[in-house]
């Protein structure tokens, strides 16, 4: 088996994609807007604190769409489902997020209030409402829309960042 390389920290992603945050001192707090491929969020980054200091980072927004199958929770259907017309699927519209990561690494995120969807539509039949409440249950909704908040918001900044330079 092999060992999966270390990711660097949500946070220090971040910075290496966003000049500003380079420049934060510790007491600073940031704001940034991001109009990002899945999404729409604003980054709410807090000062720096505790023994390591790390950040405390809040992300609020709106995800256009997740789809939801037995195996993944994906922001858009692969080639193979959509030839399917989406069958087996659970599409969650206009999803309202709220993250809170008190470590700044992205991988522990406090989601009380979490995701919303406004809308439903159920592809699955019965096993559609059971394939939702146990993702809910199990938190795999959560984790896995946190991620891919995460890579929207580091590629849009990415893309903004070369077209500065």
């Amino acid at each position: 088996m092999k060992k999966r390389k270390s990711a660097a920290k949500f946070f220090d992603q971040l910075k290496n994609v966003t000049k500003e945050l380079r420049q934060m001192k510790p007491g600073d707090v940031h704001i940034l807007s991001v109009n990002a491929n899945y999404g729409n969020y604003q980054i709410i980054i807090g000062p720096e604190g505790g023994k390591e200091h790390r950040r405390d980072l809040k992300i609020d927004g709106e995800v256009h769409h997740l789809f939801i199958s037995t195996n993944d929770i994906i922001p858009h259907p692969t080639r193979e489902q959509v030839l399917r017309n989406l069958k087996n699927m659970v599409i969650m519209r206009k999803l309202h997020v709220h993250f809170h990561d008190l470590n700044g690494d992205g991988e522990h995120v406090m989601d009380d209030d979490g995701i919303f969807a406004q809308e439903y539509i159920n592809l699955a039949g019965d096993a559609g409402k059971q394939l939702v409440m146990k993702a809910v249950r199990d938190r795999r909704i959560s984790l896995a829309a946190y991620k891919i908040v995460q890579q929207d918001i580091l590629k849009a900044l990415a893309k903004k960042s070369e077209k500065r330079n």
